[in-house]
């Protein structure tokens, strides 16, 4: 029994933040993390194979092209799409740590081996800033320098969530960590200028990256300017710091990726001119309302600091309304009518929580499930605090604007379900903090209490994932299976090998299909999962759901030198299904229309993949 309470003293000082290294420490819980996740790709045969995600693969299409010659300021894909290829826009500040880690292995390795490498150990290694932003969050939120929950907790997401497995190098793992650390910087009440330049410099970076993030850094620039408004001189330095850190955080990485002759260019879902533009009145009119506002005894009044935000916003809002008014719409709203319904309505991540048709009862209890707890404990928290006769007005503050963060994400989930990442890892803090105090709480009332192991097991995705996979497995009976071929098949290594003996050219493929052709064969490909795109996917289309004779013609409009058949793609279904009598219903009957000529391959009857020559009539 003596050895029990020691060990819950011990757990207990952790807990308290009596930890003597708590940041040592944490350091050395992500090098064993990501030490981990990296042995265990090696034992599993992972390391070195690129993320299954298209994005992951284009990406990695994108750094080879620069390290074969491609200007670092050229972000067109030129092998994709119709014509000259797809002007990509994606920012090169994810392919920076991934090129620096490719030539400091070249050292002792081929380029090629040592480029795996790269892309292998740099996902693992960008949960760190997930884990300091939590572990800050928690210290600056309620006095914990190390919470044991949360250690628990993120090991738990970080070492089964795919965005940190190796090979997975999409953008999306460093959004993620340097949202949550701007968010835990932001929960300083020590008015540090360092801690809020940091949160301003990592909501940059993350904005600079993608578009995902707007309204989370949004909801983040509001709490520091409201924040001014309430409080005024007493963090004065802080919101001078935020403003500064994001201003300059923006410049950087437009010098650092827009080349100069694109200045002036608008694009409303990439970094540009107009991203540039929004920071400098955001970022730098804050910081510089907040350090002329002493001089003035007109903004000594709450009233008076909220109309200078006001004029502050105002400004941006005409000057984005004159400057880019097609930026206050959705990019996606100018997609064909066609495209919108047979490509991007069925585009996971794009979807909607509700509108999945299969596998809804894992989705919606793993997206919605831990987040709604942590937002039940905020909504009880602010409840508690409002009823306290001396109102902790700025632990008060911290909390709303952990609530309002969380929610957003949740809408957002609910909108797309690619935000419930982000719905989960702003949970996190409260989620472990809520943790923290119930274990105190009841060995205080009962040394042998285990009530905190509940307050664990509502905290993990995999709780609520259970229940879902419990219920699908019950109401999937033999007649409601479908045996399809699988994808993965279609671009099986006997298919690669076949395309890549082929004289290189263009090919016609479903949009799924498209980063194999890139990342491994010399061919050109139509149409991909990106809606610059939008071109080769319409035509892509066209060529699927058109009759055999309509479609002759849009290949040969198009260009195209092969069509590459997937019997068992959802887009082949979705195609056929729309048309039973175009080309892929067609050639789905055995109908092979004679302007396509059969290119053997060998494959399992199962697989039934197929690629065609285009024999082109005289003159085309």
């Amino acid at each position: 029994m003596r050895e029990i309470s020691d060990n819950q003293a011990k757990l207990g000082d952790l807990l308290k933040g009596q930890d003597k290294y708590p940041w040592f420490k944490i350091g050395m819980f992500f090098c064993f993390l990501a030490l981990f996740i990296i042995l265990k790709s090696v034992l599993n045969g992972t390391f070195g194979v690129i993320g299954s995600d298209n994005d992951d693969a284009l990406r990695l299409v994108q750094i080879k092209d620069y390290l074969s010659g491609q200007s670092w300021f050229d972000t067109n894909q030129y092998r994709m799409g119709p014509g000259l290829g797809t002007d990509m826009h994606w920012s090169r500040l994810p392919d920076i740590p991934i090129i620096a880690l490719t030539h400091i292995f070249d050292i002792f390795l081929p380029q090629d081996k040592a480029l795996s490498w790269a892309y292998s150990v740099w996902p693992p290694l960008t949960s760190v800033f997930l884990i300091f932003g939590v572990m800050i969050g928690l210290k600056n939120y309620d006095g914990a320098k190390i919470n044991i929950f949360a250690l628990i907790l993120l090991t738990l997401f970080i070492t089964n969530f795919y965005r940190y497995l190796p090979g997975s190098i999409d953008h999306h793992n460093l959004q993620i960590g340097l949202m949550v650390l701007s968010a835990g910087l932001i929960l300083d009440s020590k008015v540090q200028f360092k801690s809020y330049f940091l949160a301003g410099l990592s909501v940059a970076t993350a904005i600079a990256i993608g578009v995902e993030v707007y309204i989370f850094a949004a909801i983040i620039c509001a709490y520091v300017a409201i924040s001014w408004a309430f409080y005024g001189h007493s963090i004065r330095r802080r919101t001078i710091g935020f403003g500064m850190g994001l201003f300059l955080g923006l410049l950087s990485a437009f010098l650092l990726t827009i080349p100069s002759s694109e200045y002036g260019l608008i694009y409303c879902d990439a970094l540009s001119s107009v991203t540039l533009l929004a920071g400098a009145i955001g970022g730098l009119g804050l910081a510089s309302l907040t350090f002329i506002a002493p001089k003035f005894s007109i903004f000594k009044s709450l009233p008076s600091r909220f109309l200078g935000l006001v004029f502050l916003g105002l400004l941006c809002g005409l000057i984005l309304l004159l400057y880019a008014p097609q930026c206050l719409s959705n990019p996606l709203d100018s997609l064909p009518q066609d495209v919108k319904i047979l490509w991007l309505s069925n585009v996971t991540e794009a979807k909607p929580l509700f509108k999945f048709e299969t596998d809804k009862w894992i989705e919606i209890p793993m997206a919605l499930g831990a987040p709604c707890v942590a937002l039940l404990v905020l909504c009880l928290r602010i409840k508690n605090r409002l009823h306290e006769q001396d109102i902790d007005k700025t632990h008060l503050d911290k909390t709303i604007f952990q609530f309002v963060l969380l929610l957003s994400a949740l809408l957002l989930t609910v909108y797309q379900i690619r935000y419930f990442m982000f719905a989960y890892v702003f949970s996190l803090i409260a989620l472990s903090s809520w943790t923290a105090k119930t274990y105190y709480e009841s060995k205080k009332r009962n040394p042998a209490s285990i009530l905190y192991l509940v307050c664990i097991i509502l905290s993990v995705q995999l709780t609520w994932v259970l229940p879902g996979s419990l219920f699908k497995i019950v109401k999937t009976t033999d007649a409601q299976k479908t045996v399809v071929p699988k994808v993965e098949s279609c671009m099986s290594d006997s298919v690669i090998d076949v395309m890549s003996s082929l004289p290189q050219g263009l090919v016609s493929a479903t949009a799924n299909m498209t980063t194999p052709i890139l990342l491994d064969t010399k061919h050109r490909a139509l149409g991909g999962n990106y809606h610059r795109n939008w071109e080769g996917i319409q035509a892509q289309i066209h060529i699927s759901i058109s009759e055999p004779e309509i479609a002759r013609q849009i290949l040969a409009q198009s260009g195209v030198d092969y069509l590459h058949y997937c019997p068992g793609g959802s887009e082949t279904r979705i195609y056929s299904k729309h048309n039973s009598k175009g080309l892929f219903a067609e050639i789905g009957r055995g109908n092979v229309p004679d302007f396509l000529k059969p290119i053997s391959v060998p494959t399992t009857y199962e697989d039934g993949v197929q690629i065609f020559k285009f024999v082109k009539q005289d003159g085309q």
